[in-house]
């Protein structure tokens, strides 16, 4: 298992009361997604300690994921926990039907890598930016023939 990097989150603070410690968490980047989710399977040999592990998902993702928990603990105490799974990014799944998806076209947008073909997403990138450019740049040449004004006029309006 490797670590690709490993670090604190948060400032030191003076501590208001001496017997408690202030607690950072540590944010930790497996080079590999089978490791993170290996740890995670784990971390169930933490219960009754004082550590404690969680994901750190995307704003979106977290704020979709805290509108489905309600739902998720009905779910659990109604058909038990093991049938109840709150699936990545955040969709609700009992029995092994999805009973409410938040991010539906979630697995259409992830097909690809997103370091895959870099230079033609670049490429296309600057071809439409140039196309808004010169449809731009028509736009104000149709205006100084219309009114037969120059440049300098137009600028002014």
């Amino acid at each position: 298992m490797r670590i690709s990097r490993a670090f604190r989150i948060g400032k030191p603070k003076r501590q208001q009361y001496p017997d408690k410690p202030y607690i950072r968490p540590i944010l930790v980047s497996f080079s590999e997604q089978s490791n993170a989710d290996s740890v995670m399977e784990n971390a169930k040999l933490l219960k009754n300690t004082k550590f404690g592990l969680s994901r750190d998902y995307p704003k979106e993702i977290r704020e979709a994921r805290q509108e489905l928990w309600h739902d998720y603990k009905d779910a659990r105490s109604k058909y038990g926990p093991r049938n109840v799974k709150l699936k990545y990014p955040a969709a609700l799944e009992v029995n092994g039907e999805t009973l409410r998806n938040l991010f539906p076209g979630w697995h259409s947008i992830l097909r690809g890598s997103r370091n895959s073909n870099v230079e033609s997403r670049v490429n296309e990138t600057y071809t439409r930016a140039a196309e808004k450019s010169s449809i731009l740049a028509r736009d104000e040449t149709l205006i100084e023939e219309e009114t037969g004004d120059d440049t300098d006029s137009i600028q002014k309006r």
